[in-house]
């Protein structure tokens, strides 16, 4: 059988839509929630939640895709029903207050609090949930026809795609746009268009995979969600609450699942587990706080001041010459997705990860020494070779580490034969935790040093452990062999 570029393009276009939304969703509720009247500590927890429930819930996921028997495929299922949460969330992010207008004045605020952190964490949470199903969604279409890697490649050119075209969106003023006024702000514009972009992208993408010649029943979700069984739904929604306690049962139990499925993995997936952790540890902490960086630093803007003020003004042109860094980040991560599979054969896997993290490091320390803004900008859009290779190495070689098992299952190489997607799930694992992690070091460095200065020096100390990281992986058969030996 034959792939097109175009058919691996279509089908794609769901993680395009989840990057696209998390990079817009996320350039907006950074800083304001940092330039809110809310404690440092408060909004590190907000964004913490998110990828730990995501960290925690991941691998239960997984597991009940691998074992999921539906008319509507193994991965369509989930992937149809985390979206629907994650348009939820879009609607209950800008609309918060107008909710919160249902209860008395006296309870409105702290409710609209309520409904606006719900928001953030659904969306953070279920955006990245999305990518583990869908990840091994591709590889039950292409690896057994040999063109697993190739769509990885692409799956990591859309998702810069999806980022850079978010960025650029970002980087325009949307308050001088008559649609804001009309619809009562920046923000509801901002959200309202991402609803409505995300919404078409998923269906345009389970419309590809439906009609894909690699696949029987996947990407057809008509018929989850009908007519009675949605009034059903709706019907039984107070009795949610007599489920909490079993939830918050089966919250435990997933984490002590996860913790024995990782330790009791090999050594193997532990150290590319630990590359994957640094790689995205470092990219992480960049992307979360470098709008905040280049307004406060770079600018010397103030986020706290008068709207109006000059400091104020410059904080606001900071924030958009961010998203142009990070929008330039995701056209080299474009770049070096499309050419993926040339620059891993001219350079070896190896060499490709190694001088990926190298390349950050180096470019995370001229973000922290330098104060030029097109230097700055420059050195951010070097690491969109970091952010390519993240999208597309650790998941090949995982997927060659689960047929190298099977072909050679020896030993401790037969936990490999548990679900694919499960597998993906730890691995991802991985990208959540790098979430948290920098946010609770950051926040700490904050709340000592009170300067912005942390975002960039904590980006280039991850970095440096990326490096390290790097050169410890299996990558190729020879040091899968010498590993067996």
């Amino acid at each position: 059988m034959k792939l097109t570029l175009w058919e691996l393009v279509k089908v794609n276009l769901l993680p395009a839509g989840l990057d696209f939304v998390s990079c817009a969703a996320f350039t907006f509720i950074v800083p304001s929630l940092m330039s809110s009247d809310l404690q440092s500590d408060t909004v590190g927890c907000v964004l913490a939640c998110g990828p730990l429930l995501a960290m925690i819930v991941g691998p239960r996921v997984g597991a009940w895709s691998d074992n999921c028997q539906s008319r509507h495929g193994k991965r369509t299922p989930f992937i149809f029903c985390i979206s629907l949460i994650i348009l939820l969330a879009l609607l209950m992010i800008p609309y918060s207050s107008v909710i919160s207008q249902v209860l008395p004045e006296k309870y409105s605020g702290l409710f609209h609090l309520g409904v606006l952190f719900s928001g953030i964490v659904m969306l953070d949470s279920c955006v990245s949930l999305c990518y583990t199903p869908f990840e091994a969604l591709l590889d039950d279409l292409y690896e057994s026809k040999g063109f697993v890697q190739r769509a990885f490649g692409i799956k990591s050119l859309m998702v810069s795609a999806g980022g850079a075209l978010a960025y650029l969106f970002c980087s325009l003023d949307l308050k001088n746009f008559w649609l804001s006024t009309f619809l009562g702000g920046a923000d509801k514009l901002l959200f309202l268009t991402l609803f409505s972009v995300y919404a078409l992208l998923v269906m345009i993408s389970m419309a590809s995979i439906r009609a894909s010649t690699f696949t029987d029943n996947e990407g057809n979700p008509q018929g989850l969600i009908s007519i009675s069984a949605l009034s059903t739904m709706i019907l039984r929604a107070p009795l949610v609450i007599l489920k909490i306690p079993a939830a918050i049962r089966m919250l435990f139990c997933s984490i002590a699942e996860m913790i024995r499925s990782l330790f009791m993995m090999p050594n193997m997936f532990h150290r590319l587990w630990f590359a994957h952790f640094c790689g995205w540890m470092g990219l992480m902490n960049l992307i979360t706080y470098y709008t905040e960086y280049v307004a406060e630093v770079i600018f010397e803007g103030d986020p706290s001041a008068e709207v109006g003020s000059e400091p104020r003004n410059l904080y606001e042109e900071g924030i958009r010459y961010g998203s142009i860094g990070l929008f330039l980040q995701n056209i080299v991560a474009i770049v070096c997705a499309f050419y993926a599979e040339d620059i891993i054969k001219f350079m070896g896997r190896r060499n490709a990860f190694v001088y990926s993290c190298v390349s950050f490091s180096l470019a995370s320390a001229a973000i922290f020494v330098c104060r030029s803004v097109p230097v700055v900008i420059g050195a951010t859009s070097l690491t969109g070779f970091l952010l390519a290779a993240l999208q597309v190495l650790p998941y090949s070689l995982l997927s060659q580490y689960h047929k190298e098992a099977k072909t050679n299952a020896v030993g401790e190489e037969s936990i490999y034969e548990r679900g694919l997607c499960e597998m993906y799930a730890l691995l991802d694992s991985a990208y959540y935790l790098s979430h948290m992690i920098p946010i609770a070091i950051v926040t700490t460095l904050l709340t000592i040093t009170k300067s912005p200065l942390s975002y960039a020096a904590c980006s280039a100390i991850f970095g440096c452990l990326g490096v390290i990281a790097s050169t410890q992986v299996h990558y190729d058969r020879i040091d899968y062999i010498r590993y067996l030996s």
